[in-house]
């Protein structure tokens, strides 16, 4: 905007420097065809150019001035229509400036009204008993207690997949919540360890690890504590492509039940981050944005990103935007309270996804 402005400054300067060399070069003709009789009948010592015979009066006066007053005439009707076009593109200008304001006004008008329409979804949104950001923030606290739930299935998989990186501690919680000994030895803790590091593959660690804490329907809810402070160390620790399948298994479960607000929600937001997009990022609309999305709403982002329901150009405009920034400041919203930097990195391996196509 302020290089425009510039340019209409310098535009403005180099079309007043015409008018004014224009009439002062009108002047300066008018002035000398008041001076051409004198100075072309005076004498001269070069007989070609000597007009000191002069015919009648009127004749020798019109004859020297009339051409320059004609030609001061020329500069004259040529500044009247020069001042006439720019007449006419100055209101040119102003219809564009105009039109463009316009525009600008109605595309805000939309944005607000794109805004409200997010807002009105999670007002008209109820669950169990409760309406509002009320119910999204119990939907919020369902996805943490399904990923909670996955851990214990994946600390079973740690177990029977790296035994030997687990920490002694939690084959003593193990213990504990399996021999029904609050202070089990720490040899006998090894021995446990040791005794499933030697079995060889995984599917005899897999069976070994069932006869000691139960099957996977296991009801012992300590045995499952235990699995599942194995599974919430090591979440962050594991590959990527690992958690990815928990995100999409935990998104695809909540979403048969709560598909009519989540479609309708992410929706509706795509189609407004992809409206602050087509108007060259607008920095205004995108802090606005951000101002009115509440934490559980940055949550819900983040479980659609990371499932199969969202795509690349989605993932691409919430990095855009920078959208998530926010989540930073929710770290105890997450398994295991990641820190800043863990949070930050499981954000950006989200975003970056690729889609899968099958064909």
């Amino acid at each position: 905007m302020a290089l425009e402005s510039q340019d209409n400054v310098d535009k403005s300067e180099k079309n007043d420097n015409v008018i004014i060399g224009l009439i002062v070069l009108s002047v300066i003709l008018i002035l000398f065809s008041f001076l051409a009789p004198i100075i072309f009948t005076g004498p001269s010592n070069n007989q070609r150019y000597n007009f000191k015979d002069t015919g009648p009066i009127g004749d020798t006066i019109g004859g020297l001035m009339n051409p320059f007053i004609a030609l001061a005439g020329v500069f004259i009707t040529f500044l009247a229509f020069y001042m006439q076009l720019k007449a006419n593109k100055i209101q040119v200008d102003i219809f564009n400036r105009n039109q463009k304001e316009q525009t600008n006004l109605l595309k805000e008008q939309l944005f607000f009204r794109l805004v409200d329409n997010l807002n009105q979804r999670i007002i008209n949104f109820s669950y169990s008993e409760n309406t509002s950001y009320k119910a999204l923030d119990n939907l919020v606290n369902i996805f943490f207690k399904k990923i909670d739930f996955e851990c214990i299935g994946l600390g079973r998989q740690l177990l029977a997949k790296q035994p030997e990186k687990i920490d002694l501690v939690h084959y003593i919680k193990i213990l504990q919540a399996t021999t029904l000994n609050d202070l089990p030895s720490p040899d006998n803790a090894k021995k446990l360890k040791q005794s499933i590091v030697e079995r060889k593959g995984f599917n005899d660690r897999w069976e070994y690890i069932k006869h000691v804490v139960g099957s996977t329907d296991n009801k012992n809810e300590n045995a499952n504590n235990a699995l599942r402070a194995i599974g919430h160390v090591n979440f962050y620790k594991i590959d990527f492509s690992e958690r990815e399948n928990i995100y999409i298994t935990v998104y695809d479960d909540i979403y048969r039940e709560f598909s009519g607000f989540t479609d309708g929600y992410t929706k509706s937001l795509s189609y407004l981050i992809n409206f602050i997009i087509e108007n060259n990022g607008n920095q205004f609309f995108i802090d606005y944005l951000k101002s009115n999305l509440s934490t559980q709403e940055l949550i819900l982002i983040f479980y659609f990103c990371a499932s199969r329901k969202s795509n690349e150009l989605f993932r691409q405009n919430i990095k855009l935007t920078n959208l998530l920034d926010g989540l930073t400041q929710a770290r105890e919203k997450f398994i295991d309270l990641p820190s800043t930097l863990e949070l930050k990195a499981e954000i950006e391996h989200i975003l970056n996804r690729f889609d899968v196509t099958f064909g």
